[in-house]
């Protein structure tokens, strides 16, 4: 079995531009004869360990990206029969830091209304002891894909509005952003993960 220094420098491995972290406890001693590339086997990672309907109400369709702490999916609520976005942890992070602060994140998240932040629809527990939060699906583009697109148009030379956002949307875009951070700062939350992604 690997020892502590080897688990304490299980961090992840990068795959494209997507990080997927691997917590020691996912691995398994397996005899050196095992076919495969590696010595040891992955026991378990998203997506084959997530059930495909979490609360008997929302099924999972498609990832929509992946984090730190956990990953994202489009999924489709059977009882409002709306499409939402399901947030969980992954399953390494599965300690009382990482569970306190996803906690702390969806009440606070739940409290703040401002047409600039999506809001909580609902909040719970996988039968491993994953939590879990679903929330208003937002379709568009992001910050990131709108100020890539706008870059590509202006070196190619080609019209800005071609590719979905003018300067001044993309400025209207952030502005709206700074004023959903700016009514989260006056109610004492400050995010520390803010990204155009």
């Amino acid at each position: 079995m690997p020892d502590d220094a080897w688990r304490r420098s299980v961090r992840g491995v990068r795959a494209g531009r997507t990080y997927v972290t691997i917590a020691a406890e996912d691995l398994e001693e397996v005899p050196a004869d095992t076919p495969g590339p590696a010595p040891a086997r992955i026991r378990s990672l998203e997506p084959v360990e997530l059930p495909e309907v979490v609360a008997g109400r929302y099924e999972r369709t498609g990832l929509l990206g992946r984090g730190g702490m956990g990953s994202v999916w489009r999924a489709e609520d059977r009882v409002l029969k709306r499409p939402v976005a399901l947030k969980i942890v992954q399953r390494g992070l599965v300690r009382p830091v990482v569970l306190s602060r996803f906690d702390e994140e969806v009440r606070i998240t739940a409290q703040l209304q401002h047409p600039a932040i999506i809001p909580v629809h609902d909040y719970g527990m996988l039968p491993d002891g994953r939590p879990w939060f679903v929330m208003q699906v937002v379709r568009g583009k992001t910050l990131e894909q709108a100020m890539i697109g706008m870059h590509h148009a202006l070196r190619l030379g080609r019209e800005v509005s071609e590719h979905g956002f003018t300067m001044r949307r993309l400025l209207e875009a952030f502005l709206r952003a700074c004023e959903a951070v700016a009514y989260a700062h006056a109610r004492g939350v400050v995010h520390r993960d803010l990204k155009p992604s």
